[in-house]
């Protein structure tokens, strides 16, 4: 197997994990009227971007080398981060940061999961042949 096409794959999955993932995360929320719910939020402009950025490519690469521990680890060391705005979060009617963090946080987790499954499965084909050229009789 070619060692540049793994680092090209690599690096296509960390910019589709990067802003188009990000979107398709905030889109989501939108749809669901989270993303406005938002605004008011107290905390770094932008900053739930970066961090959607980071978790996915640190998701992305611990799935990679096959290092899910470090990823349930980071879930949870989020999660207990995140538990004092989650516990105290006043609009608990279905608009608040709770859902937000849940669905934001579990569509940027299954993303990068998807994304670590069709490189490995890409990487496995490519190794076995399956896919290759194809010769004339």
């Amino acid at each position: 197997m070619k060692p540049w096409l793994d680092v090209v794959l690599h690096v296509v999955a960390l910019l589709v994990l990067s802003k188009p993932a990000g979107l398709l995360v905030y889109k989501l929320l939108e749809l669901r009227g989270l993303a406005a719910a938002m605004i008011d939020h107290p905390g770094l402009e932008g900053a739930g971007r970066y961090i959607g950025y980071a978790e996915r490519s640190l998701i992305y690469l611990c799935g990679a080398m096959n290092a899910w521990e470090v990823v349930a680890a980071l879930l949870a060391i989020k999660a207990v981060v995140r538990f004092p705005e989650i516990r105290n979060d006043p609009k608990h009617e279905g608009n608040g940061f709770a859902e937000y963090y849940l669905l934001g946080t579990t569509v940027s987790v299954t993303l990068a999961m998807l994304v670590v499954l069709a490189v490995k499965m890409i990487l496995a084909a490519v190794a076995h042949g399956v896919g290759g050229s194809v010769s004339a009789p």
